[in-house]
């Protein structure tokens, strides 16, 4: 088999929490875990996070129906989620930025799939809001095996800062339009539902 696919994500996505817990059981070979920035990656393609309450609510009771079909654990929405429901395009942006930073690092310092992982489950499985490192960031951070105070300065450190960008302007240069996006080679595979044409590309790809 050639190189390995790449799962693009942010840990601001629920869609990508979706395919992120299925990524082992449907793809034939491990992919790289690569966090990237969301909101450039819709500026770019022109499209809006925010959408009409209405929306959110079907879109979040739709990503719940999806969660509960794959065996998820219960699906619990943090408050700017749930600020969505209310507010709808005039609740604030959700900016998961300083965390990505962090999940940056880590991938990094090679613990980068673990730090995420936790980091969904902390975020969606427990409801907590992820858009600021606070304590149960760090302590997630710390679980994976990162130093407590590298992962407090993380998100503020230059290099890591431009490591983030540099991923991001590279996922919105391939032409990636949205997140969970899965690489297979030159092809791409946009969306949690998109995972098991993946698994197909790599399959005809490996004989």
């Amino acid at each position: 088999m050639g190189e390995a696919p790449v799962f693009y994500f942010d840990l601001a996505s629920p869609y990508s929490y979706l395919a992120a817990f299925r990524l082992a059981r449907i793809l034939p070979a491990a992919p790289v875990w690569q966090p990237v920035w969301m909101a450039p990656i819709l500026a770019a393609a022109g499209r809006e996070w925010r959408r009409p309450a209405e929306e959110v609510r079907e879109r979040q009771a739709g990503i719940e129906r999806r969660a509960a079909g794959y065996g998820m654990p219960p699906w619990r929405w943090p408050e700017p989620y749930l600020a969505g429901r209310r507010l709808g395009v005039e609740a604030p942006p959700i900016n998961a930025l300083a965390v990505m930073r962090l999940a940056t690092y880590a991938h990094d310092a090679g613990v980068g799939e673990a730090f995420a992982r936790r980091a969904y489950h902390l975020a969606f499985g427990e409801g907590h809001d992820i858009t600021t490192v606070d304590e149960r960031v760090i302590e997630t951070a710390v679980a994976c095996g990162l130093d407590e105070g590298a992962a407090r300065t993380a998100p503020a450190d230059p290099g890591v800062k431009q490591a983030l960008r540099e991923a991001t302007d590279a996922v919105v240069a391939r032409g990636v339009t949205g997140l969970p996006t899965v690489a297979v080679g030159d092809a791409l595979f946009w969306g949690d539902d998109r995972l098991e044409d993946a698994a197909a590309a790599l399959s005809g790809a490996s004989t």
